[in-house]
């Protein structure tokens, strides 16, 4: 019994000897945790930060152990809309892009993806050329692909295709003459300066306060687009007519709607139906000589119908080759019997604004 109380003696006397070492050493361990906490929240500014969905009470968000105050929305990621770019698929952040911008053209991911190895190699040998890639400057003429990071933002140059078939009449743009009406759309270098024709219109002309509708379009005042106003939409201009007219006796097609008279809705006439317009041709056009397939009919020049050629056989028309994003000088263009509102034509997808007489 002596040895078993001696026994529980020691244990006690070893127990108390051990656990305020113990105790000590915890809460050291926490002092140290505090301490440092403490220094990292007077490294972060004290501004209101979203992360992740949550606002914090510094920039340091929840890295330095803030509590969130509530829920909160994150700004939009800063995008340029109208920044041009390669057309290529590309794996930004696991998300695949139609671009090579990713999303800094504000363009939204199609999907995940893998992002793929660097494709940059640095030991690439580079001629040493400024050079503008996909709207970043770049020092060397292999732009990204020797991992060069771009200088900052640049334009880059207006590509022009050689191939293009552009009206025979010298065209000012920019204030440089071109011996066609493409400009430099088709690559020619220019003849020599020039003075650009004045605007067509006149900001300082009086005019009444009175909605108009010139050629389909809507303008807040009675000159139209005379003074430069803007149109405000399309609209329907008022048919004028004479129930009085003495009219021949034949039915006629306008607009696509059939009348019971040579004068169409002139005298004030109903449409009796639709119908199909005949063609108008001008035998006096100068067209391209080149064969043309308009219609899913093939025509022996570039006018197709529009010179009144007759058609050599049916065709498949080509897919569209115009190119929207095509850089093009702001004037009217006459192009094979059609005009157009910039010196590219068709070429760059604009739709024809009325007929026209090619120069000679």
């Amino acid at each position: 019994m002596m040895k078993l109380s001696s026994l529980l003696g020691s244990l006690a006397l070893l127990g108390t000897t051990l656990l305020p070492a113990c105790s000590a050493e915890v809460t050291l361990g926490k002092g140290n945790q505090q301490d440092n906490l403490n220094e990292d929240k007077k490294n972060c500014a004290q501004v209101i930060t979203c992360v992740d969905g949550q606002q914090y009470p510094t920039a340091c968000g929840p890295s330095n152990g803030d509590k969130p105050l509530g829920p909160c929305d994150e700004p939009a990621p800063s995008c340029d809309s109208t920044k041009v770019c390669a057309q290529v698929l590309t794996c930004i952040d696991g998300q695949q892009y139609p671009t090579a911008c990713g999303p800094a053209n504000c363009d939204k991911p199609i999907g995940p993806c893998d992002e793929p190895a660097p494709s940059c190699d640095p030991t690439m040998i580079c001629t040493q050329a400024i050079t503008c890639v996909d709207g970043q400057q770049y020092p060397t003429g292999c732009g990204p692909a020797n991992c060069d990071k771009p200088l900052g933002p640049c334009d880059e140059p207006v590509k022009c295709d050689p191939t293009m078939i552009c009206t025979q009449v010298l065209t000012c743009i920019d204030g440089q003459q071109y011996p066609t009406g493409c400009g430099p759309a088709n690559c020619d270098k220019p003849l020599g300066a020039c003075d650009e024709p004045a605007p067509s219109c006149n900001p300082d002309l009086v005019c009444t306060q009175v909605i108009t509708c010139v050629d389909g379009q809507q303008y807040p005042t009675g000159c139209g687009p005379a003074n430069c106003d803007k149109p405000l939409g399309p609209c329907d201009e008022p048919v004028e007519c004479d129930p009085t007219l003495v009219c021949d006796l034949a039915l006629t097609c306008i607009d696509g709607q059939q009348y019971p008279t040579g004068c169409g809705p002139k005298n004030c006439d109903k449409p009796i139906g639709p119908c199909d317009e005949p063609v108008k041709c001008d035998p006096e056009l100068t067209c391209t000589q080149v064969i043309t397939c308009v219609g899913g009919q093939l025509y022996p020049t570039g006018c197709g119908p529009a010179n009144c050629d007759k058609p050599l056989g049916p065709c498949d028309e080509p897919a569209p080759s115009c190119d929207p994003n095509m850089g093009c000088g702001e004037a009217i263009t006459c192009v094979d019997g059609q005009l157009y509102p910039t010196t590219c034509g068709p070429k760059n997808c604009d739709k024809p604004i009325g007929p026209c007489e090619d120069p000679s």
